[in-house]
């Protein structure tokens, strides 16, 4: 896996967590995240978002940033691809 070759899964599993407020290390933390952030944009874009503007035709500002705020912090955790795609399916 990507993630794994380049010491990220951690951001994705959780088992790197945020630094504190004062901690050096959380500038380095908050631009990894931004670019794992990225590339989970970029590798589900195309068809989320395709299927967020069928279902939301209609301007709707804040349950679509809710939609895409839940997208950037969903975690497949324990469960399996197939079961981790329908729950990104059903948003």
């Amino acid at each position: 896996m990507a993630l794994e070759g380049k010491n990220k899964l951690g951001f994705i599993d959780g088992s790197i967590l945020k630094p504190f407020v004062n901690d050096p290390k959380r500038q380095s933390w908050k631009h990894n995240n931004s670019i794992i952030a990225s590339w989970i944009m970029n590798l589900v874009s195309k068809d989320i978002w395709n299927d967020l503007k069928i279902r939301f035709q209609k301007k709707n500002g804040p349950r679509i940033f809710k939609i895409k705020h839940d997208l950037i912090n969903l975690k497949q955790g324990n469960l399996t691809i197939t079961q981790y795609y329908t729950k990104v399916k059903s948003y």
